[in-house]
């Protein structure tokens, strides 16, 4: 408390100083002489106008790939006797459907694990689960068999696969030939429901043909004899040997990975016996 109130008191004395040297000082304040008139600068000259620079052309609007055409597409005239069952376009096919009736009979589900249905002209299937397969076959049978399917669109998860089953004997047992829609293709089957991947890696491999993502992709799955060949783009991928099934029910397949909610929709699915 002290220091504080000393601290008040030093601080009036000097006051009482400065007044007393003020007065003291105006005493001996000289006549100011005035500053001599100031001359302005000249006036700048603006500098030119900015003229902008030409609007940019923007690029051209990306056109998405054209949609393939059916790897057969010679034309036969109808006739009046025929109710054209087989589209003309397909000349010695043994089994053809463009999925435009929704009564040829492929089956028709719906649950809680996905879709297989017609649509809008096509054969969709759609898996609501991870790591899963789900296919469709129809009652015929064939030994040996050229398959063919347009895969007009493949969406869901990046890793989304698509493709054709052959020899197909139950749930348990049939070949599988696919691709995904980050690029890859495996040749394989299911036996006494067990997966088994038959190309030599033993696991899926890359390809540059396939068009990745939702582009169309057409696929061809020849099993003759012993032999499984996968063509897509009309570039043969992949050739393997395997003697397990020898004949069986044909159809589509489409599968999933880590990410649930792959949906494929299929035309054009064509089957020739060479």
């Amino acid at each position: 408390m002290q220091t504080k109130n000393s601290k008040k008191l030093l601080l009036g004395i000097f006051a009482i100083s400065l007044t007393s040297l003020a007065c003291a000082v105006s005493n001996f304040v000289a006549t100011p002489t005035p500053l001599p008139t100031y001359t302005p600068y000249p006036t700048l000259t603006p500098n030119p106008t900015y003229t902008p620079y030409p609007t940019l052309t923007p690029n051209p609007t990306y056109t998405a790939l054209p949609t393939y055409t059916p790897l057969v597409t010679t034309e036969e005239p109808a006739t009046s006797d025929s109710a054209a069952t087989e589209p003309s376009r397909t000349p010695g096919a043994s089994y053809f459907d463009d999925f435009s009736n929704s009564s040829s009979g492929w089956p028709i589900y719906e649950g809680a694990d996905g879709i297989n249905d017609y649509t809008e002209g096509n054969y969709r299937i759609l898996v609501n689960e991870t790591e899963y397969f789900s296919w469709s076959v129809i009652d015929d049978e064939f030994t040996d068999s050229r398959i063919f399917v347009d895969v007009v669109e493949l969406g869901g998860p990046f890793d989304a696969e698509a493709g054709i089953v052959c020899r197909y004997q139950d749930d348990d047992n049939f070949y599988l030939l696919t691709y995904t829609a980050d690029g890859f293709y495996i040749i394989g089957k299911w036996a006494d429901d067990e997966f088994v991947v038959l190309l030599d890696s033993g696991e899926y491999e890359r390809s540059p043909v396939i068009r990745q993502g939702n582009f169309p992709n057409k696929i061809q799955a020849d099993c003759i004899g012993d032999t499984l060949t996968l063509f897509i783009n009309d570039i043969e991928v992949a050739e393997v040997t395997d003697t397990e099934f020898t004949s069986g029910e044909v159809g589509l397949i489409a599968g999933t990975f880590v990410e649930a909610g792959a949906y494929v929709y299929f035309d054009n699915f064509t089957v020739y016996e060479p």
